[in-house]
């Protein structure tokens, strides 16, 4: 993880180096748990969060924050709103998290199939040495 800033004076985030391998933080999020990946381009942020159906599987979703210097306080706060400005980076981000979803989701993918194959094998084994 990297701490990345977009603008003097605004707080920074941790952002994956990585934007295509999901890496070991994609377990599942719980209640109050952070996401699984976190990226930014400019003032635009996007949080994953990785959820689980009652199936368990796998699913993925995606956050899209902007973040702002209040013109009367001077505080910088957080809004899920867009202008025309940040429709473009609004767009590359999305395509960025988009790839790193696919990844986890490849991800998840081989490792359900190693799971399977490893109690698959498991099983045969203990046939065979009935």
């Amino acid at each position: 993880m990297t701490m990345t800033q977009a603008h003097p004076g605004q707080p920074a985030i941790e952002t994956d180096a990585d934007h295509t391998d999901p890496g070991a933080n994609a377990d599942a999020n719980g209640p109050g748990q952070p996401p699984v990946h976190r990226d930014q381009f400019g003032n635009i942020t996007a949080a994953v969060w990785r959820n689980t159906t009652d199936d368990g599987q796998a699913y993925y979703a995606c956050t899209l924050t902007r973040v702002y210097r209040d013109e009367d306080s001077g505080e910088w706060r957080d809004s899920n709103g867009f202008g025309a400005r940040d429709l473009l980076a609004v767009h590359l981000l999305s395509a960025r998290v988009a790839q790193w979803i696919d990844a986890a989701q490849r991800r998840d993918r081989r490792q359900a199939r190693e799971d399977s194959n490893g109690t698959r094998a498991a099983t045969d084994a203990q046939t065979r040495s009935r």
